[in-house]
């Protein structure tokens, strides 16, 4: 199943249409583009966010409804929360990863 996060938007940069939004205390870059006319956040409102996309705006209430629905789902919400922070071992391996491995003599 896919679910739509509720996130609270920290900031928005109008020439990129990505806003920083905080995402269970985790802050990602959402995109805007979806969302237009009435529907279009301003910092401090509240939108749900899916591959790192703002799909609706919803009211702060609605929001914080989620939030709690899925935090009492068995820990799913923390699990989300988690899989969105790098892990060491990945952070590791991205940066070995742009430095070329010394040749052989």
């Amino acid at each position: 199943m896919c679910v739509g996060v509720p996130g609270k938007v920290l900031s928005i940069d109008e020439p990129t249409d990505l806003a920083q939004v905080d995402v269970a205390g985790v802050t990602r870059k959402v995109l805007l583009s979806l969302l237009q006319g009435d529907e279009r956040p301003v910092v401090g409102d509240y939108v749900l966010v899916y591959t790192g996309m703002a799909l609706a705006k919803v009211d702060e209430q609605e929001a914080l409804e989620l939030q709690r629905m899925l935090e009492g789902e068995e820990g799913a919400y923390d699990d989300f929360s988690t899989s969105l922070r790098p892990r060491h071992d990945e952070e590791r391996e991205r940066s070995s990863a742009a430095v070329p491995a010394p040749e052989a003599p």
